[in-house]
Formats: C-alpha cells, structure tokens, sequence
C-alpha cells in the first residue's frame, strides 16, 4: 500500500513540474522542445567542404587513410555534377573501375616518366592513385589537371576510348 502511495505522490509531483514548465500566461500553452541528441558514433553530413587549392579539381587528398598520393572521391556531389553526364552521354557506369580504365589510357599519351610511375587503384566509388617516384607528383597533377578542366578535351577522350578496355561495372 505504501508503494502504490507513493508511486501516486511521484505522478503527482511529476504532472505538476510538467505543467508548469507548459503552462504561460492567460491560459495558453506553450511547448518546450528538446535539443536533438546527437550520439558520438553518429554521422552527420556536413556540408561539402572547399576543395583543397593545391590540388587540381578532382584530385584530392587522401583523407581516409593517408596511403595515396591523390584521390577522385565519385561520390563527392561537385564531381558526379561535373564529370557525370559525359559518362552518361557515352554511356559508361560511373564507377571507379571505369575511370581507373580512363585514366590508363589518358596516361598513355602522357610523358613515359609521368606514365610508367602511376599506379592506379581503383573501388566502386573512388580512384586512387600513387606515383613511385618523388620527383613525379607534381608532374601527375599538371598533366591530368590540362584534361580534366577542359571538358571538351575530357569528353574526347571518353569518346576515343577503347570500348573493349572499359568494364561495364
């Protein structure tokens, strides 16, 4: 009987300090809301961030492990926005597998030197290169960032491309 007692009291007690936290002047009522809680395994997008000046657009740095010397995230909004229609205009996935076959053949026409010291990974979703010699890295970027801001220049080499070199996944 004391239990039930006093398990009434705390429902009481309890409904008032709710009530008058609701309750305002003249009657009305109002609602206190809650800040969200954001747990710490939680992931929250966060807004894409500026793209870093020493690299050329859509080289990056490798900000997941730190293993490779550039990156092309495709999954990154300004990158499908920019690059994806071309993809789609000659009908090729927009996979990492795609532009690993991509890039191959673009270094083909490059220096030797650029060409046979790029070694290229790719994932569904990213692409990532190393260069083996030091001397190299920033030669990589100047001669990919001449094609890869040039959208006309980027669209003849998809265009060119050897169809039976490009995978369909």
């Amino acid at each position: 009987m004391k239990k039930i007692l006093l398990v009434l009291l705390t429902l009481v007690f309890v409904g008032d300090v709710v009530y008058a936290q609701t309750s305002n002047r003249k009657g009305r009522r109002t609602v206190i809301k809650a800040k969200p809680v954001v747990r710490k395994d939680t992931v929250v997008a966060a807004a894409p961030a500026k793209w870093d000046s020493t690299m050329c657009f859509p080289l990056s740095a490798d900000k997941n492990y730190s293993l490779y010397d550039y990156v092309i995230y495709l999954d990154d909004e300004r990158v499908i926005k920019r690059f994806k229609p071309f993809f789609d205009k000659h009908k090729y996935k927009f996979s990492g597998y795609v532009w690993e076959a991509l890039l191959k053949d673009m270094l083909a026409d490059a220096d030797k030197e650029i060409s046979s010291n790029a070694v290229i990974r790719s994932e569904s979703n990213a692409v990532m290169i190393n260069i083996t010699k030091y001397q190299n890295i920033k030669k990589f970027p100047e001669y990919m960032c001449r094609i890869f801001s040039n959208l006309t220049k980027f669209n003849e080499y998809l265009q060119k491309a050897n169809r039976a070199k490009m995978p369909q996944y």
